[in-house]
């Protein structure tokens, strides 16, 4: 069971960071390519993690971010970021609705 749990995790997080290159590579009018090139990796290899979940090495990621101008916690963790501040507006709307009604 554990191993599932940790794979499942592994999935999770590749798929993140492979996102979070996407989005960071649109923002910053970067091609995929170029931050594969950077990164010393194949061409198309973001695209197999993303669909077969391989797992991305330590440098590599930090080359991505460095290529990228972001930190590594930046890149794993900008969709994460999202949802947690969602989240909390969200909380925030229902005590204030709750203020308000009562």
């Amino acid at each position: 069971m554990r191993n599932k749990v940790r794979n499942a995790e592994k999935e999770i997080l590749a798929r993140a960071i492979v996102s979070n290159v996407r989005t960071l590579c649109h923002e910053k009018g970067l091609t995929i390519v170029s931050v594969e090139e950077y990164a010393g990796v194949a061409q198309g290899y973001l695209s197999r993690v993303y669909s077969s979940c391989f797992l991305l090495s330590l440098y590599t990621v930090y080359k991505i971010a460095e290529k990228l101008e972001v930190t590594i916690d930046d890149l794993v963790n900008i969709d994460f970021a999202k949802e947690q501040r969602i989240k909390e507006l969200e909380t925030e709307l229902q005590i204030l609705k709750g203020e308000i009604s009562g």
